[in-house]
């Protein structure tokens, strides 16, 4: 699970940072929206909510988790020669940037952080706390740093088993790069699949939304198509299906279809599609003739129901949760993650929302706002730390009265 991650100097975010913080005090509620993780982690929030005016830098706040993952996972993927894909802020001058995260795997409790620039990691730790009947304690287990003299790095490591720089790029994690082995160490495994795509499921990519352009968007779609409809037998297709037969749009299930091309020997073309069924009126749609809003459910639910699905819970970050969805629907979508019976592994969400209706639903630990200041650097709260906030108040009417910040300025 996560406990929480620590972005600064990073596109619209700046060098002070902002910070996702899951881990909440023993007075938060003992509801099922939080939960007890063992001594050292504490109790989690099982959901937290980013909110606050357009371009104020929600989707960069959640890009962070993103790119992270992308740092930790998958950066060996690139060109060696390539920088790494994130832009610091343009007001910070050079300085280096910082992202870090605190999480949980099989009640082991770790915090990986990186100091870089855009050719270059220049530090990367990664550590794991304990505790004794004194304290808890925190042990670098892995850590490289860049030597500017030598041009080099300095290397410590106790469990990953690298036996020499050489083996490091410059621009991948340790993690990552420990991955290409033929049998890499057990802790490098531990940390790489907890960051891998069956964990983490989302929306985003290291460089922003996916849904950005028309065709990133239809590429999304068909590939939650593709998972959805080729097993049948797929616990998560079938949760899907279930649930979209609950919203009213005459769904029956999804059908695949293939068309020769007119090249010999060329690969069939492969479409997607939804069965409808209205009372007794029954007909076939490709998912290009549905609207956007489904569409979407389409998406998110598969994105939904495959971090619900990760027996010691997964974790869904959603940009945008309420694009082209009523507010109903995206009610329900949260509501998945709120009751044991449909979250027993305790998943989380991370999600960006304009749907302020959803304040009421949450806890104001649940809650984070977000907005530019005056130099243009996005600056972030959770509303807990808002002073005055209590318990019983109305957040979605608090919030819509500007008490809380993160509201749009309007010029007359």
């Amino acid at each position: 699970m996560i406990l929480n991650y620590t972005v600064k100097n990073f596109y619209s975010i700046g060098e002070d940072g902002v910070t996702v913080d899951f881990a909440v005090d023993g007075n938060a509620p003992r509801t099922n929206l939080f939960v007890d993780h063992g001594n050292i982690a504490g109790r989690l929030s099982l959901i937290e909510s980013v909110i606050g005016p357009n371009a104020s830098g929600k989707t960069k706040v959640l890009q962070g988790i993103a790119f992270l993952k992308y740092l930790i996972g998958y950066s060996y993927h690139n060109d060696p020669k390539e920088d790494i894909l994130f832009e610091p802020h343009a007001a910070c001058n050079g300085k280096p940037s910082e992202i870090a995260s605190k999480f949980t795997v099989n009640d082991r409790v770790f915090e990986y952080s990186f100091i870089l620039d855009d050719k270059k990691i220049i530090k990367e730790e990664l550590k794991e706390y304990s505790k004794t009947k004194e304290r808890i304690t925190l042990k670098t287990l892995v850590s490289r740093t860049w030597n500017r003299a030598t041009k080099s790095y300095e290397l410590t490591d106790k469990v990953l088993g690298i036996s020499s720089t050489s083996e490091l790029r410059r621009n991948a994690s340790m993690v990552s790069s420990i991955m290409q082995r033929e049998n890499p160490s057990d802790l490098a495994k531990i940390i790489s699949d907890y960051w891998c795509d069956d964990v983490f499921e989302y929306n985003l990519w290291v460089q922003g939304n996916k849904e950005d352009s028309s065709h990133a968007f239809d590429r999304l779609v068909q590939r939650s198509l593709h998972r959805l409809s080729e097993n049948n037998n797929n616990p998560v297709s079938k949760k899907v299906k279930e649930t979209l037969t609950k919203y009213d749009i005459g769904f029956n299930d999804f059908f695949r279809h293939e068309t020769e091309l007119p090249v010999p020997g060329a690969n069939k073309r492969i479409a997607y599609g939804i069965k409808h069924s209205f009372l007794k009126d029954n007909f076939n749609t490709l998912i290009e003739q549905e609207s956007s809003g489904t569409k979407r459910m389409i998406v998110i639910l598969d994105c939904i129901m495959q971090a619900l699905s990760v027996k010691n819970g997964g974790i869904a970050v959603i940009d945008e949760i309420d694009a082209f969805l009523h507010p109903d629907i995206v009610e329900a979508f949260v509501e998945l993650f709120m009751s044991p019976v449909t979250n027993p592994n305790k998943a989380q969400l991370l999600f960006s929302t304009h749907n302020h209706r959803l304040l009421n639903s949450f806890d104001s630990r649940q809650i984070i706002l977000v907005e530019k200041n005056e130099h243009g650097k996005t600056e972030s709260w959770r509303l807990d730390e808002v002073e005055g906030v209590k318990s019983t108040d109305n957040y979605y009417t608090r919030y819509i009265a500007g008490a809380y910040g993160a509201r749009p300025k309007i010029g007359a």
